[in-house]
């Protein structure tokens, strides 16, 4: 049934053509109503049945990905160029192998599995904390498109404990410390501005660099 309870199943015990010891039936749809001697013959008809649908069904994190981008691309007010940038993050950290598992049967320590292989790797490979949070936002929008439709019950990359993964990733350069000039550093600017504009060899940024000096102004 569309709940996905069993449909009833009922026995005849009486002999009809074909079935001289009774059977079982059950009604699949208005034309398709099987009948089998046995509970385990009619069982097997069932499960062919319903096989051949589950076959057709994809619901690989390849396929999860082209329907969530879809949406993404058509609900998001993102650039063409952000979009692009986004199907990158997936060509770049989704192996095709991944790219194949259903997400209906992945667990969140398969998923942990492939995180750590994608960070541990050689140093000079390593991903920067960036590419990790780029990663992460391609899983999130699988998982989150596949949870809004009922395929999966949790969206596992939020239980992943990014601290943890992170540890292997090349850190955030930080920004340069800001230089300070000595007394004579500062001086020898002075003396050298001051040549100049004697010399009337100066552009207007050399007028900038002099009023600077003299009175601490900034831009």
């Amino acid at each position: 049934k569309e709940d996905g309870t069993p449909r009833k199943i009922t026995h005849h015990p009486e002999p009809i053509k074909g079935f001289p010891n009774g059977y079982y039936t059950t009604r699949v749809t208005d034309s398709f109503k099987p009948k089998r001697e046995t509970l385990e013959e009619l069982y097997l008809v069932l499960y062919n049945y319903y096989q051949q649908f589950e076959d057709v069904v994809d619901n690989s994190i390849r396929h999860m990905w082209e329907l969530a981008f879809d949406e993404f691309k058509e609900t998001k007010t993102s650039t063409i160029k952000t979009i692009r940038v986004v199907q990158s993050y997936y060509d770049r950290y989704i192996t095709d192998e991944f790219a194949e598992m259903d997400i209906t049967k992945i667990t969140l320590v398969d998923l942990k599995k492939y995180t750590k292989k994608l960070v541990d790797v050689p140093e000079d490979e390593r991903l920067s904390v960036n590419n990790y949070n780029e990663y992460k936002q391609v899983l999130n929008i699988i998982y989150r498109y596949a949870r809004a439709n009922g395929l999966v019950t949790d969206n596992l990359p939020e239980l992943i404990d990014n601290q943890e993964y992170k540890k292997l990733c090349r850190p955030k350069k930080h920004k340069a410390e800001e230089k300070i000039l000595s007394e004579d550093e500062i001086e020898s600017l002075r003396k050298v501005a001051y040549d100049k504009c004697l010399q009337k060899k100066y552009n207007v940024y050399g007028y900038m660099i002099l009023l600077s000096i003299e009175t601490g102004m900034r831009a």
